[in-house]
């Protein structure tokens, strides 16, 4: 989710990452994972009569957990490696 929000009177992008219970393999590795918004619900997320609760369960079958380099370890490091299959 993104929008514009003042910070000392300048208007600046910023983004939110909602949250949830870790699902299927997710749960191995953390203790919480991002929600998974399928673009079936999609319009469902924006409609303001929706049950959101019911829009936050991910679809655990779909997860596969990948080993990834330590790259992505340290905030500095935001290229392609950090998304790459680790040997």
């Amino acid at each position: 989710m993104w929008d514009k929000v003042s910070v000392k009177g300048e208007f600046v992008d910023a983004a939110t990452i909602l949250t949830t219970a870790p699902r299927g393999v997710a749960a191995e590795v953390h203790d919480r994972m991002p929600v998974i918004l399928p673009p079936e619900n999609h319009a469902k997320w924006l409609d303001p009569s929706s049950r959101y609760l019911d829009l936050l369960e991910p679809d655990a079958a779909t997860l596969e957990l990948v080993p990834v380099s330590t790259a992505v370890n340290s905030v500095k490091n935001d290229g392609p490696e950090c998304a790459e299959r680790a040997p």
